[in-house]
């Protein structure tokens, strides 16, 4: 059969209108781009050539057998109608294949735990919570591993295949069975669960015992005054022990109750014993102590006298419960928000949440769990210093309106990244981050990342919106960009 011409537009006889049904074919061999181009090429042609029979229905009667000219156009229509479905389809891929390339990981090849860097992940676990950070002296520290959906594990994988990629379980356990974090070995040296919601904790057993003879040193917590407020106590206890040494519950807020003097109390207590201010000991777990300069409660620090290392774990907030404001203990998150800004009052486990500061080699993380504007302007009021040195940030709440008070915001004065624990596209449960909570964040980082999208929502949004699409600041989602990463290497 001779190869018809290729359409022009102009549809007079069956010949021509065959021809243009062969648009749909798509072309042989052709890269995705290619497919995309041709298609909306074709789209145009084939609406030309209905439009041109719409024109002349009366003159062509009779051309198109067995069709009519009404039937041709409207089975043009139709044609166009798929096309259209198909161009969508690929342009969806096109883009996730995009945000795939542009995940913020870090090379698994040629890096290991202990090796004298600085490793931080924001590990996508969907909609929860899941942070690794490996200091330069080999030291594992978890914080948090929890998720109400796990569909965005899988979902940012171009072709998922669970028998080639594994489960959404198994490609988590991956990142903490990986060189970068346990290396081979079958001990968190510190694990710290910044409160007791489900999404924060309730993957532990799930992902931690597929390694054999998995342990914990110490346990670390806020959120709650006992660890049997966290669903998964029993194995936390089975991991990391029972007694009191090895479960610490840590207090850093102001009491409601102000002492004999009217003045406002400031508890700093491990299970419920102050914390006294001292040098601390280097290297040595379950020696915590009040910095002298900065106020805050340190849980681990690598001395730097052999230039090997300079890390410190510290906590800036945990258990608060409201803050002092003109006279008044304030404990709705809405009421510390002036103006129209987005707001909204958390629960109580959430302004409980534990905040945590990770410092070495100049840069400084802080991970905020569910921590609330209550618990911003704590931090804001006695750590404010600590505060302006941040540079990469894990946002309070999943960028719910309860937390990321403008005023916090602000004084983050040399963020230079900002990440969201969060679901993505196919996330149906808490319907976050919100838009207007991401939307304050893209002033405030750097725009020199590679291009990536990320999926929200905006007022009563039940499905997830690409309302950030190829942008280039350094706001990132991890249910819509995968794991976030950085490793930081020793100065010189």
């Amino acid at each position: 059969m001779p190869k018809r011409k290729k359409p022009v537009g102009t549809v007079d006889d069956r010949d021509q209108l065959d021809a243009m049904f062969d648009l749909e074919d798509e072309p042989a061999n052709a890269t995705l781009i290619q497919r995309i181009n041709a298609l909306e090429a074709n789209v145009a042609l084939a609406y030309a050539g209905m439009f041109y029979i719409q024109e002349n229905l009366q003159r062509l009667r009779g051309a198109f057998d067995p069709l009519t000219p009404t039937q041709a156009a409207n089975e043009l229509q139709a044609m166009i109608n798929r096309m259209a479905t198909r161009i969508q389809a690929l342009q969806a891929y096109q883009q996730q294949l995009t945000n795939f390339a542009n995940r913020q990981i870090i090379p698994r090849n040629g890096n290991y735990a202990g090796d004298g860097k600085l490793y931080v992940q924001f590990v996508n676990i969907g909609m929860g919570d899941c942070t690794l950070i490996t200091t330069p002296k080999g030291v594992k520290i978890l914080i948090d591993c929890g998720s109400d959906s796990l569909s965005d594990v899988t979902s940012l994988i171009p072709n998922y295949n669970e028998l080639v990629n594994g489960s959404a379980e198994q490609i988590v356990g991956n990142a903490l069975k990986s060189n970068l974090f346990l290396n081979g070995t079958s001990t968190i040296e510190i694990m710290i669960l910044t409160h007791p919601d489900a999404d924060h904790h309730n993957m532990l057993q799930t992902i931690l015992s597929t390694v054999p003879n998995i342990s914990v040193n110490m346990l670390y917590y806020g959120g709650a005054e006992n660890i049997e407020a966290f669903t998964s106590s029993a194995y936390i206890k089975q991991i990391a022990g029972t007694t009191a040494s090895n479960l610490r519950m840590v207090k850093l807020r102001e009491e409601e109750q102000t002492d004999n003097d009217g003045d406002v109390v400031v508890t700093k207590s491990i299970n419920n014993k102050d914390i006294t201010d001292t040098a601390g000991q280097a290297n040595q777990i379950g020696k915590e102590f009040i910095d002298p300069d900065t106020g805050e409660i340190v849980l681990y620090y690598e001395d730097n006298t052999d230039k090997q290392s300079n890390f410190k774990l510290s906590i800036l907030a945990s258990n608060v419960t409201g803050v002092w404001s003109n006279g008044n203990f304030v404990k709705n998150d809405a009421n510390i928000k002036p103006g129209n800004q987005p707001k909204l009052d958390a629960t109580e486990p959430n302004k409980r949440s534990m905040v945590v500061s990770a410092e070495c080699f100049a840069v400084k993380s802080l991970i905020c769990g569910d921590a609330t504007a209550v618990t911003e302007r704590f931090m804001l009021d006695y750590y404010g210093d600590s505060l302006e040195g941040v540079h990469k940030l894990r946002l309070g709440h999943h960028g719910s309106p309860t937390s990321s008070s403008l005023a916090f915001i602000n004084k983050l004065a040399n963020m230079n990244q900002a990440i969201a624990s969060t679901g993505g596209r196919t996330t149906r449960v808490h319907f976050l981050p919100k838009r207007e909570v991401l939307s304050l964040y893209v002033g405030h980082v750097p725009t020199n990342a590679a291009a990536h999208n990320i999926w929200a929502y905006d007022g009563g949004d039940q499905v997830a919106q690409m309302y950030f699409n190829a942008i280039t600041n350094k706001l990132y989602a991890t249910g819509s960009n995968d794991t976030v990463g950085f490793f930081v290497n020793p100065p010189g």
